[in-house]
C-alpha cells in the first residue's frame, strides 16, 4: 500500500471513528425524544404499577433534553381508593450517576426542580394505616436478608409552592386551631443540598431555605439547618426558625424508639434542646395551645430545655 493510499485510508477510518462518536448518541437522543417512544416507556412503567401495587400511576410526558436531562410533565400517584397521593406538575432533573447494578442501588441527581408538588397523606374513616402504606407493604415483601436502602443522593433541590396534607378521616376536623390529625401546608418553598439517604433510612441534608403557611394561620417564615433524621432520632442543629412573631436559634434533638412512636408523642419522644439567645411568642404558642390565646408575654429563650 502507497504512502498516499494508507493516509487516506487512515482519514477514512477517523471520520469513521467520529461519525460514531457523536452520530450514533445522537440518533439515540432523537429515539428516545420521539413521542412514540416516550409513550412505550410511559405505559410500561404505568402497566407495571397498576398490575403489581393495584393503583393508578400516570405521566403526562417525559422530556429528554439531553440523556441526562430530563423534564417529567403532570405525574400523578394514586392510593388504593383512588385520590391522588403524589402529584409533580412539573420536574426537572440532572442526572449524574445511575447505577442500578451495585449493592445498593444507588442514583446520583446534580441538580432537581418540582413545580407545585402536591402530597395527599391520609388516613380513611374505619382505617388504621396511611393512605401510603400500601407502597411500603409492596417493596417490604418477600424482602431478603441482603436487601438495603438505596443510596441516593442530589446534589441540589427546589421545590416551588407545594402542599402537604395530612388527614385521619377517624377524627372530627377542628375549624379555628392547630389539629395534628388535620394539618395542610401551602405555599411551600424549600432549598436545600448535599442530600443523602444512606442504608437504614439515615438522612442527612443541608436545609438552606424552607417556609409555609399552614392552613390555620400558622406562618413559617424561614427556617435554615443541617437536618439528619434515621430510624431512632432526627436533629436540627445550627437551626435559624423565624416567623412574624418569634426566632429561635437553637440545636434541636428528638430521640425515640421508631417511626410509630410519634403516634404517642408526649409519652414517647424524648426531647433534647440547646437555645442560643432566642425570643418565643405566645403568639405562635396559641396555634398549639389555644387556652394562652391573648397571652402577648415575651419569652426569651437561652440555655438547655430536656
Amino acid at each position: 500500500m502507497s504512502l498516499h493510499k494508507g493516509k487516506k485510508f487512515f482519514r477514512t477510518i477517523i471520520l469513521i471513528l467520529i461519525w460514531l462518536l457523536f452520530a450514533v448518541p445522537a440518533l439515540l437522543l432523537v429515539t428516545i425524544k420521539a413521542p412514540i417512544t416516550q409513550n412505550y416507556f410511559i405505559s410500561i412503567f404505568e402497566n407495571w404499577w397498576q398490575d403489581n401495587l393495584h393503583a393508578k400511576f400516570e405521566i403526562g410526558q417525559i422530556k429528554f433534553n439531553t440523556f441526562t436531562n430530563i423534564e417529567l410533565l403532570d405525574v400523578y400517584m394514586y392510593d388504593q381508593h383512588d385520590s391522588i397521593l403524589f402529584g409533580f406538575p412539573y420536574v426537572k432533573v440532572k442526572i449524574k450517576n445511575i447505577d442500578p447494578f451495585s449493592k445498593p442501588f444507588s442514583m446520583d441527581f446534580k441538580d432537581a426542580l418540582l413545580e407545585q408538588p402536591y402530597m395527599n397523606m391520609r388516613t380513611y374513616k374505619g382505617d388504621s394505616l396511611l393512605n401510603i402504606n400500601y407502597i411500603s407493604q409492596y417493596f417490604s415483601k418477600n424482602k431478603s436478608k441482603e436487601k438495603s436502602t438505596p443510596k441516593i443522593t442530589i446534589r441540589n433541590l427546589k421545590i416551588i409552592d407545594g402542599t402537604i396534607k395530612y388527614i385521619d378521616d377517624n377524627f372530627p376536623a377542628y375549624d379555628s386551631t392547630f389539629n395534628y390529625k388535620t394539618m395542610v401546608f401551602e405555599d411551600l418553598n424549600l432549598w436545600i443540598t448535599d442530600f443523602k439517604m444512606t442504608d437504614n433510612i439515615n438522612i442527612n441534608v443541608k436545609i438552606h431555605e424552607l417556609s409555609t403557611n399552614e392552613k390555620y394561620g400558622m406562618q413559617l417564615k424561614h427556617l435554615d439547618c443541617d437536618f439528619t433524621i434515621n430510624n431512632n432520632y432526627f436533629s436540627m442543629n445550627n437551626a435559624h426558625l423565624s416567623t412574624p412573631n418569634s426566632y429561635l436559634n437553637a440545636d434541636l434533638i428528638f430521640r425515640y424508639n421508631s417511626f410509630n412512636s410519634f403516634k404517642s408523642f408526649v409519652d414517647s419522644v424524648e426531647m433534647n434542646m440547646y437555645f442560643r439567645p432566642s425570643d418565643l411568642s405566645f403568639v405562635d404558642i396559641s396555634f398549639f395551645a389555644p387556652e394562652v390565646r391573648g397571652v402577648y408575654v415575651p419569652i426569651k429563650l437561652y440555655g438547655s430545655l430536656n
